[in-house]
């Protein structure tokens, strides 16, 4: 499986998620599809996870991608997202600026 995490996903940044999602699952690869595990830190972003989710992926994909509510910063929620084994862990970065921080400051946060 995949694990996404970081400040895009938590921003549901439709742009770099609709890039990542179409590689992942493109057809071409269809054989080599995995589970993705997507963590965010708060309900609100779970919701927002879920609506791209039902809105942008197929339905043959959709029940791929699982959506959990935790920190990237807590060990336990590590845990439930089973990166020990993931065969890839993507940190996405918001770069959009909209929470006002730089990105290494992004990346401090929480």
């Amino acid at each position: 499986h995949v694990v996404l995490m970081g400040g895009a996903v938590q921003h549901c940044d439709d742009s770099l998620l609709t890039a990542v999602f179409n590689e992942m699952y493109h057809r071409t690869y269809r054989e080599r599809w995995q589970d993705c595990v997507v963590l965010v830190c708060t309900e609100e972003a779970v919701f927002r996870m879920q609506s791209f989710v039902h809105a942008h992926l197929s339905s043959e994909v959709k029940h791929l991608v699982h959506i959990l509510q935790g920190s990237p910063l807590v060990k336990r929620d590590l845990d439930r997202c089973a990166v020990a084994s993931a065969s890839d862990v993507q940190i996405m970065s918001d770069t959009s600026s909209r929470n006002g921080l730089s990105p290494s400051e992004e990346g401090k946060q929480e």
